[in-house]
């Protein structure tokens, strides 16, 4: 019993000692960050996607038979497609599930298949 009270208490010290309200930390070579942007609080996460190329809108096909893949995301794979040194994004489409209409209708003007997009970044030795 006595082992088992020492355990908790250092499992309850870390959690606490994990707790912070420690702001995040602005790199200097991020140069989309402008000095009223310092200031203010800094996000986390920063969404970039439309600037990059990563135009894709799932399509879960789903028709309300409460099937797995209809309460969960595609996922994405990341890896090195044309082995050049950085990663791609691979991005899998779903399809109709079942029987009947779909609930929600899939995305006009994109096809219901599967995307790769390549990363072509240029590496320099720095």
């Amino acid at each position: 019993m006595r082992r088992f009270s020492g355990c908790c208490l250092i499992l309850v010290v870390g959690l606490f000692g994990a707790c912070g309200a420690d702001t995040p930390v602005v790199p200097e070579s991020d140069t989309s960050i402008t000095t009223t942007q310092a200031n203010a609080e800094v996000e986390w996460f920063i969404d970039r996607a439309e600037t990059t190329g990563l135009n894709f809108i799932h399509f879960n096909g789903m028709t309300g038979g409460f099937y797995t893949p209809e309460m969960m995301g595609p996922g994405v794979g990341l890896f090195d497609y044309d082995n050049d040194g950085d990663l791609d994004v691979y991005i899998p489409q779903g399809d109709l599930l079942g029987d009947g209409e779909p609930l929600i209708a899939p995305p006009a003007g994109q096809p219901l298949t599967d995307r790769l997009f390549r990363n072509d970044l240029e590496v320099h030795s720095d």
